[in-house]
């Protein structure tokens, strides 16, 4: 439910739920696959998962080619405990990174990942 109150937030509409099941298969691999404590995953439109691999600090994608995925670290520095995953249309990946308590955006441009560090809006 915080995953799905997380995409609200900054307006990703998630994949259907047909869509999540279909790489369900997939995604449980990467739970057995050296990850501790994966917090969230989600999909983007290629059918790639991608997980917040909370207690190693760093977001794990699964690349699908030819009807296999392949494993890779995406190079974002200086997460400690990402725990949601979002990407949106144009492919900006939105990481809650829990113990710096903030929300991270990550924009694809010329080939690497710029990063913005989302304002936050306290009540109070």
């Amino acid at each position: 439910m915080l995953f799905c109150a997380f995409a609200a937030l900054v307006g990703i509409a998630l994949p259907s739920a047909s869509a999540q099941a279909a790489h369900f298969g997939e995604a449980q691999k990467l739970v057995d696959n050296a990850l501790s404590k994966p917090g969230g995953l989600t999909l983007d439109a290629n059918g790639n998962v991608y997980v917040a691999d909370t207690n190693n600090n760093r977001i794990v994608k699964e690349t699908l080619s030819g009807g296999n995925y392949s494993q890779s670290t995406l190079p974002f520095t200086g997460l400690s405990g990402p725990c949601r995953i979002a990407i949106d249309a144009t492919g900006n990946i939105y990481i809650a990174d829990a113990n710096h308590n903030r929300v991270v955006k990550e924009a694809l441009s010329a080939g690497s990942y710029k990063r913005t560090v989302l304002p936050r809006h306290d009540s109070g």
